[in-house]
């Protein structure tokens, strides 16, 4: 082969790779530009957004001349610390699913503070939302559930797309934090405020061996250690259900909103602030919250200032109902007075 011809085989082929190196670099990325547009498409749809109420139009009423300047104070009150709301999930030994779940907001001019409780049998609806977070996530859902199989179906570490979220449309309110609470900590956190004095409203018995519960309770005024605390906030029923609340999830409410009182009581009347700081501080790292600890401090100075007067507790207003199972029904009309007077002012 002469020398001629060879170099130009050689040219030919070198071109040619040359081409097509080109063509398989630009396919490459393409559909690295592609494949990216498309994840960030699916990510736009799936990343949390956050609830907007709905319920500006509370606001849109005729007022006159006169009355619009106090109407304005009332709307936007200059406050040292702003309106907040957050959502407190007590949860057991495994954090497999909310066992109780609390509404606290805390009214910045008014220096209330309103307590929800929500009955671990209320009946949601999975929005498709929800449903295609649920798939994205590999995890279960349902059309309609308890919402404390929600937060168990969902995965307690997504609870703003599924549990929070469903309080949010429900009510139609902004939640601002959360919180997730397990027994450990509430065991540590009753035993280094030396103990609550409580009066347990009745006999309670029972033994779960597997999580190392054991609860056996006599009624009447006594000082709770921190074990005797989580048994008082977890016993529905002993051993052979013979002895049970007759209301229910409701009757284990009303204890656990006997408890917060006087829980309340001890850290309004007998803890200084800075034993508090040290009690949050030594605890912080063992709950999961989006809340700031700056942002804990910053609220911890109202303390002093505050009294059981300003704490009202209540508990989502609606009745048990039979369906295919029991589910706890929420009354609408009276949630959303409760919503108005507490989150609008609207009395």
């Amino acid at each position: 082969m002469g020398k001629k011809k060879a170099s130009k085989l050689r040219y030919l082929f070198l071109r040619s790779a040359l081409i097509t190196l080109g063509c398989i670099s630009v396919l490459c990325i393409g559909a690295m530009i592609i494949g990216k547009n498309l994840v960030e498409s699916v990510q736009v749809e799936t990343e949390y957004v956050e609830y907007t109420p709905k319920a500006s139009h509370h606001l849109e009423k005729e007022f006159s001349a006169e009355s619009e300047q106090e109407v304005m104070e009332c709307i936007e009150p200059t406050r040292t610390l702003e309106d907040k709301t957050i959502m407190i999930f007590g949860v057991d030994k495994e954090e497999a699913r909310t066992d109780t779940i609390l509404l606290a907001h805390f009214d910045g001019k008014t220096e209330q503070i309103d307590i929800m409780s929500i009955p671990r049998d209320t009946k949601v609806f999975w929005s498709e939302t929800q449903q295609d977070k649920a798939v994205e996530l590999g995890r279960s859902y349902q059309y309609y559930s308890k919402i404390t199989d929600m937060s168990s179906l969902g995965g307690i570490d997504h609870l703003r797309y599924f549990t929070i979220r469903s309080v949010e449309e429900m009510l139609d309110i902004k939640v601002d934090h959360y919180a997730v609470v397990n027994t450990k900590v509430i065991r540590e956190l009753v035993d280094r405020l030396g103990g609550i004095e409580v009066n347990v409203p009745r006999f309670m018995q029972y033994d779960d061996y597997y999580q190392d519960l054991h609860i056996d309770l006599k009624p009447g005024m006594q000082i709770l250690n921190g074990e005797q605390a989580e048994g008082l906030l977890r016993w529905r029923h002993n051993n052979d259900f013979t002895q049970q609340y007759a209301e229910g999830d409701l009757g284990r409410i009303e204890t656990q909103q006997l408890f917060i009182e006087a829980f309340a009581d001890k850290l309004i009347n007998e803890v200084s602030v800075g034993t508090v700081i040290d009690v949050l501080t030594a605890i912080y790292m063992n709950i999961k919250t989006d809340v700031s600890f700056s942002e804990v401090l910053e609220y911890i100075q109202y303390l002093p200032y505050l009294s059981m007067n300003n704490i009202e507790l209540t508990t989502l207003p609606g009745q048990s109902q039979l369906e295919e199972v029991w589910y706890y029904i929420m009354d609408e009309e009276e949630a959303k007075r409760y919503v108005d007077r507490v989150f609008y002012g609207i009395i």
